[in-house]
């Protein structure tokens, strides 16, 4: 790695060079700004891991697809298709995965991939509470030491293995060692790092947290999910310029992608751009919610229109997760959420402080979760993150 400086600023270039005959492959170039200097080991460290691990299909079963029955290989293809296409794709996702794995485990009992990716079925459901997170934490750990009996250099299921015992144990030096073997047994695999990274985030190890999500990045360069888990990672440290820019990449990746799309009003909204914020926001939002807001006029009026907006469709996602909820009801952090983006903020407050009371570990995940923006500033929403115990 070379660096440049040039007034204020200066230019790093990494290149990849062939010990054997001693020939150099140019990897990044890019300028920086002098205060940007703490983020260059962290994009140009992830470009060079990019360049050297990027598979072209990184959902492939790693090495013996020889032995896996040709139905079952596909079958597996496609459950990991729709799992890493639709990270928030929600519980209609995760159960279309989960039957494609499952057939392609009746194939062929021995594919470890397929058991891998159930693994990781269980513990994304875990994580995003679509069910209690210890029984999903049970049955990703019994299906990724299935993946291990198969394949006992299956890195997906290490990684899973990692990220449930760090959950559990709110402890990054618990996870840590399992993360590097999985990383090393699969240094291709995007999940690995992106996954390492969710993790350190809820640790509030944000400039880790980074680190891990770039290699992702580069290990797929073309998934925009990735370019999501990044910008995500830039509102949890308040860089809302950052997160504005990976939204809009993310937009021109993915068109149709309206989450995306109110990311960038969210992002906006943190920049103060208020009448930028609400319009984007009125562009994307069903017509029922905009059609009696105050036309926009002043900077004022744009704040006031655009938390109109918010809380209309908060409003509306509350009713739907209600409805919708079984018989437990909507879990407790996510109904605190909800309730927080709906404008109910004492009710949201009230229902994060006794998840917290509780050791809830999604109450973690408060400072980046867009629901909870409006509540950043209040006392009591720092006092309830200040009570909760540090990972190790």
């Amino acid at each position: 790695m070379i660096a440049l400086t040039l007034s204020d600023s200066f230019v790093v270039t990494g290149d990849v060079i062939e010990i054997a005959n001693g020939s150099a492959t140019p990897i990044r170039r890019e300028a920086f700004l002098v205060d940007q200097a703490s983020d260059v080991a962290s994009r140009v460290s992830a470009s060079i891991l990019g360049a050297l691990f990027r598979t072209s299909v990184p959902e492939m079963p790693r090495g013996k697809a020889d032995r896996v029955d040709a139905e079952s290989f596909r079958l597996t293809l496609q459950g990991w298709h729709v799992l890493l296409s639709n990270p928030n794709g929600g519980a209609n996702a995760a159960a279309e995965a989960q039957a494609l794995f499952d057939a392609a485990i009746q194939r062929d009992p021995t594919n470890a991939r397929a058991h891998a990716g159930l693994s990781s079925v269980w513990a994304a459901r875990a994580a995003s509470m679509q069910m209690p997170f210890d029984d999903g934490a049970r049955l990703s750990e019994a299906e990724a030491r299935k993946a291990l009996y198969f394949d006992p250099q299956e890195g997906t299921a290490m990684m899973n293995l990692a990220a449930m015992l760090g959950y559990r144990r709110r402890s990054i030096v618990a996870a840590e060692s399992l993360f590097v073997r999985a990383a090393t047994a699969d240094p291709g695999n995007p999940e690995i790092p992106t996954v390492r990274g969710a993790l350190y985030r809820h640790a509030w190890k944000w400039d880790r947290a980074l680190d891990q999500v770039r290699i992702g990045r580069e290990l797929d360069p073309l998934s925009a999910s990735l370019v999501d888990r990044e910008a995500l990672i830039s509102f949890c440290t308040d860089n809302a310029a950052e997160a504005l820019r990976l939204y809009r990449m993310e937009v021109v990746m993915s068109p149709n992608d309206t989450l995306a799309m109110r990311n960038v009003a969210r992002a906006l909204a943190r920049l103060g751009r208020w009448d930028e914020a609400a319009e984007q926001l009125r562009r994307v939002s069903p017509p029922a919610l905009v059609q009696d807001t105050t036309p926009i006029d002043s900077l004022t009026g744009s704040k006031r229109v655009y938390w109109q907006l918010v809380h209309a469709d908060g409003k509306r996602r509350l009713a739907r997760a209600l409805a919708k909820a079984g018989p437990a009801g909507v879990p407790s952090v996510r109904l605190a959420w909800l309730r927080i983006g709906a404008g109910e903020m004492d009710a949201g407050l009230d229902e994060l402080a006794k998840a917290a009371a509780r050791g809830d570990v999604a109450v973690y995940r408060s400072p980046c979760q867009p629901d909870a923006d409006e509540a950043k500033a209040s006392p009591r929403f720092q006092r309830i993150l200040a009570s909760l115990p540090r990972w190790e």
